[in-house]
């Protein structure tokens, strides 16, 4: 065991220029946009725990505004006076708002795009690019879209409760977009040809990016409980047409390319079209809409997503008035998913035959494409009735994928159509069991993460899993927090189990990868054991592998990170027969539990 000592490898700790000035509320300025007032480029403006009721607006500042203690103990209210936050002046993406919890907004100003839009509750960008980090924006009411006028014959549409974002290569990291309500679409009582109502409002968020060579970006997200606003109603006119709901989770217009990862989409409700009229509106979507007007479709990338419990809004009316999908649908787009789950999810009514499903709907344009790899689509539901892929009028790519239910598309290699073994998809749990047939049935592709939605490694055995998540005999407790080992600089995160010998170089990595614990200590327990006998935890933790036995191999002060700590050693002669167990564990508030994390365990046999 002495020999070991040989892991514990001192590293230099990263140094950060501090910023130009630190405004301190409420001990130097007594409310957040007061500090925001007074602070210059570069600047950084520290709130301290509490609820502050106020507006706040960055006034195109590249400056940092962060809640010290984080979303849980810092809210800003806005009393529903108007949005809570707003960027309107070309703020850049240095331009950062972290650790707040959002609410009491109300949508009440009005822009104007291709239609009018009613403003966001929680968060404004307009034109503006800036960077979003674990805030909660919950509760909040998008504004309901303007009247139709004379020269505008259409409704506005609906604000979204919690973002909007125009012109803008936003960047949402580690958020929860929860419980926030989408804007009725705007009435129209003009009897001309092309009066409609307005679209009612997403009720997470409403992404227009079209910012020329912008990137922006969605990840380890999560959108939960919104409900899209209904869609506006023709009063006393007996032409034109009602307007439609707005989708639950979020909607996607886009002419840039767009990534989403590691994100979940639950329990979302669709908006419903309004009524009456003789050509009603169409139910939003349950959990997303991805579109744009491009004859060059932009890429969107949807890897290690759940979209699971999301039900679609009602059509209404005689005619053109069907119900949403219950997941999503895609358009006009170049879409890929990769590795993400699609379950649970219920349409809206009526049905148009074969055109809504319960799951996943892909194409409807001709410049559309679709590709589809290592996923999963299950339990998705249409009228009671299984329904799971309905692919509108193009041959998308199919492949290593478990899907229930298709329409209008063929199958391509190494797919099936078997019960993917959920751990409980009736609580929206979508862990793979062990007995899973995803298990070690996905297949090798570009862009695929190195890491499941969890934070657990991918690949775990001889292939990946279908879905987002990759089954793990030692996983930890399922969270931001991963440790895996090398062997003569190679690092395989794809096994449970490396091998070694005398003079191979190890080296063990832990880290963030999404920086959740950047601040917290972190110990690096090992315990050997003699095959087959393995060791385990305490029956009440099963996020621990390893005994009471165990040694603290190294004490890690000042966080892991996103880059991680490296520990390596050239192993002796004398260590063999046995085997090494390996498994880090942070004791912080940050955790799922409010205790610890853990990460997966790791055995390196010798």
């Amino acid at each position: 065991m002495l020999s070991l000592r040989s892991f514990l490898v001192a590293f230099a700790p990263v140094s950060f220029a501090a910023a130009q000035t630190t405004l301190v509320v409420p001990t130097t300025h007594p409310t957040i946009q007061a500090a925001i007032n007074a602070a210059l480029p570069g600047d950084t403006v520290l709130v301290l725990p509490g609820t502050y009721v106020e507006r706040i607006d960055f006034l195109g500042k590249s400056i940092t505004v962060r809640g010290t203690a984080g979303a849980a103990a810092t809210t800003i209210n806005g009393n529903q006076g108007g949005s809570v936050v707003t960027f309107a002046a070309n703020e850049p993406p240095t331009a950062t708002l972290e650790g707040f919890t959002i609410t009491n907004g109300l949508g009440v100003l009005q822009f104007a795009a291709i239609l009018p839009q009613a403003a966001a509750g929680g968060i404004m960008c307009v034109n503006a690019s800036p960077t979003i980090r674990r805030c909660v924006v919950r509760g909040n009411q998008g504004g309901t879209g303007s009247l139709a006028t004379p020269s505008i014959p259409v409704g506005g549409i609906g604000g979204p409760g919690g973002i909007l974002a125009r012109g803008s290569a936003l960047r949402l990291i580690e958020c929860e977009v929860i419980d926030n309500v989408g804007g009725r679409g705007g009435m129209s009582s003009l009897g001309v040809a092309g009066a409609s109502g307005g679209r009612g409002g997403p009720g997470g968020a409403y992404l227009g990016f079209t910012a020329a060579g912008s990137t922006p970006e969605i990840l380890r997200c999560r959108f939960a409980g919104n409900r899209g606003g209904d869609g506006g109603a023709l009063v006393f006119v007996p032409v034109g047409t009602a307007g439609r709901g707005g989708e639950g989770g979020i909607e996607v217009y886009t002419n840039v390319p767009l990534r989403l990862s590691h994100c979940v989409f639950h329990g979302n409700l669709g908006g419903n079209g309004a009524t009456p009229a003789a050509n009603g509106g169409s139910g939003g979507h349950g959990a997303f809409d991805f579109a744009s007007n491009s004859f060059t479709p932009p890429a969107v990338l949807m890897s290690n997503c759940v979209v699971t419990g999301n039900t679609a809004g009602n059509g209404t009316g005689v005619t053109n008035a069907i119900g949403g999908d219950g997941a999503g649908s895609v358009g006009a787009i170049a879409f890929t998913a990769l590795s993400t789950t699609i379950a649970g999810n219920t349409s809206g009514t009526p049905l148009a035959p074969g055109a809504v499903t319960g799951g996943l709907e892909v194409g409807g344009w001709m410049v559309s494409s679709a590709s589809l790899r290592n996923c999963i689509l299950w339990g998705n539901t249409r009228a009671g009735a299984p329904s799971d892929l309905y692919v509108n009028g193009i041959a998308a790519a199919v492949n290593t994928c478990d899907i229930g239910t298709t329409t209008g598309t063929t199958f391509g290699a190494g797919n099936v159509s078997v019960d993917p073994l959920f751990a409980s998809l009736a609580a929206g749990d979508v862990h793979l069991a062990a007995a899973s047939p995803c298990r070690h049935a996905g297949s090798a592709v570009a862009n695929l993460p190195l890491f499941d939605l969890d934070g657990d490694p991918r690949t775990v055995g001889p292939a990946t899993d279908m879905g987002a998540d990759e089954w793990d005999g030692l996983v930890g407790s399922r969270e931001d927090f991963v440790l895996d080992l090398a062997v003569n600089g190679t690092y395989a995160p794809a096994v449970v189990t490396s091998t070694a010998g005398a003079g191979d170089v190890v080296a063990v990595r832990v880290q963030s990868p999404g920086g959740s614990f950047a601040n917290d200590f972190a110990l690096v327990g090992l315990e050997p054991w003699l095959p087959p006998l393995q060791p385990s935890g305490p029956a009440l933790l099963p996020e621990l592998h390893l005994s009471s036995s165990a040694s603290v191999l190294v004490f890690l002060g000042g966080g892991v990170g996103s880059t991680g700590v490296t520990l390596a050693t050239a192993l002796p002669p004398g260590l063999s027969g046995f085997a090494l167990r390996l498994q880090a564990f942070s004791l912080t508030g940050a955790a799922k539990n409010g205790a610890f994390a853990a990460t997966a365990a790791r055995d390196l046999i010798l």
